[in-house]
């Protein structure tokens, strides 16, 4: 596993926050992006940054990225891979490695998406677990759902923050549901006057609603037939 570290993001969608991007062997294989899909493969420098990660010769050792991580400043908004996900293997996070990472956040607020299953696969209960341990010591991680049910289901099993893919043809609408969970979507894709360092949902462990992603990039149209379900 090898770990960058960029300082201030040039990103339009960020906005200019450090963040982070992890080799592509972090990513689970249970993530059905991974044989399709997959934004980060298919955005030409993204890929090119994430194969050099991948190659070695971009991104540091874990120790000295831990040590970046540690040197940001008390309330930092960050985020944690825009390619890649948390420490792991085999549809198993490493639960050593992400405790490191939790502790080096301190009083930052790291915030990051993952595909790690957490739902019917014998690493659920161990991956949820450290899920869970994050989000109540400051660092936010948002399960990554594949469609709006599945996103609905992981709020309402695990009161965690979540997020999900929406299909194309979304009608873009806030919607309430019954429990007072809110269907919200990413105001970042919706202005371009708002970024990640200014909407700050997804770092909000505590949010009560799901943030909505569409599909987008060039391979959108299979992302949309996974986010149909």
């Amino acid at each position: 596993m090898r770990s960058q570290f960029i300082k201030q993001s040039t990103n339009i969608k960020t906005g200019p926050i450090p963040t982070t991007n992890s080799s592509s062997d972090t990513c689970p294989d249970s993530c059905p992006l991974k044989t399709g899909g997959c934004y980060a493969k298919a955005h030409p420098y993204i890929k090119s940054n994430w194969d050099k990660l991948d190659q070695g010769t971009r991104g540091s050792s874990w120790g000295d990225f831990l040590g970046n991580i540690r040197s940001l400043r008390s309330g930092q908004i960050w985020r944690h891979n825009v390619a890649g996900d948390l420490p792991g293997s085999n549809d198993k996070i490493d639960r050593e490695k992400f405790h490191q990472l939790i502790d080096a956040n301190q009083d930052a607020r790291g915030f990051t998406y993952t595909h790690y299953p957490v739902w019917m696969h014998k690493h659920a209960a161990h991956n949820i677990r450290a899920i869970r341990y994050a989000n109540k010591r400051g660092f936010t991680v948002n399960l990554s759902a594949n469609n709006l049910d599945q996103g609905i289901f992981y709020k309402q099993k695990f009161n965690i923050p979540t997020t999900a893919l929406v299909p194309l043809d979304h009608d873009g609408r806030t919607k309430v549901l019954k429990d007072s969970t809110r269907l919200i979507p990413c105001p970042a894709e919706n202005s371009e006057h708002v970024t990640c360092a200014s909407c700050k949902m997804c770092a909000d462990p505590d949010r009560n609603s799901i943030i909505l992603f569409k599909a987008h990039g060039k391979q959108k149209n299979q992302v949309s037939i996974i986010a149909r379900g």
